[in-house]
């Protein structure tokens, strides 16, 4: 099986180590796959809407010429068995030929296997990445990359409750760690309350506050705005003990 890793990174395996490579340093390709392969277990894809997604200022007929020479390129790479096809109007990937971390990460989550969710879950969804001259497929994977982080959030604190419960404050230890690492992509204030409070209750009090310095300097940053009172109040309690 062929398989795809796109959060923390974009990485192919299943394949001939140079093809693989030359088929990811070619940014449309690459986006392609990486669209098929998270939005394909929902069901097939319009190639309508897929060419216009990628060229939205080329003519249809001329734009779904351009998919058709993507989804060559992409057999020739990978598999010719790797798409299926539903009549001439719809395409997914095969999800018996192609394995994607990210697929594999959501449906973790919605299962409430917190563990499997932490250890899928390297970092954002294709860092980095960026296809100009497609703006929607930008909006999709900007919108996706967000529900992810909430995602990975939302595992961190069901995790780190079970672990706190159980005395197992080591494995919360590590947690911590882990938000540190992502929290560049916190964009919930409440989640940030409860990950403060979290890292206080381990005896990382270091660590709290310099999650607050981070979230109220991009706060400032991006938006010329400051922390909510509640979030103030309990930086506050927290430096006071």
């Amino acid at each position: 099986m062929i398989e795809l890793r796109l959060l923390g990174g974009i990485e192919l395996s299943g394949v001939p180590t140079r093809s693989a490579n030359e088929l990811l340093g070619k940014p449309q390709p690459t986006a392609l796959l990486a669209y098929l392969a998270v939005c394909s277990p929902a069901g097939f894809q319009r190639r309508d809407y897929l060419a216009t997604l990628f060229w939205p200022e080329t003519a249809q007929r001329y734009a779904r010429a351009n998919l058709r020479k993507l989804l060559l390129v992409l057999r020739s790479f990978l598999d010719k068995s790797i798409f299926e096809t539903r009549g001439d109007e719809e395409v997914r990937i095969d999800p018996r030929v192609l394995w994607c971390d990210a697929v594999a990460y959501i449906d973790a989550v919605n299962n409430g296997q917190l563990e499997r969710a932490h250890e899928l879950f390297r970092g954002q969804l294709m860092p980095g990445f960026i296809l100009g001259g497609s703006p929607a497929y930008q909006d999709w994977l900007d919108s996706i990359r967000r529900q992810y982080n909430r995602d990975a959030m939302k595992m961190v604190l069901g995790l780190a409750d079970e672990h706190l419960r159980n005395g197992e404050h080591t494995a919360v230890g590590r947690l911590a760690q882990f938000i540190c690492s992502i929290d560049s992509e916190l964009q919930d204030e409440r989640d940030l309350r409860k990950l403060i409070v979290l890292l206080d209750r381990i005896g990382d009090r270091s660590g709290a506050l310099e999650l607050y310095k981070n979230f109220r300097q991009r706060l400032d940053r991006e938006f010329q705005s400051a922390p909510s009172k509640e979030t103030r109040a309990l930086i506050d309690k927290i430096r006071r003990e």
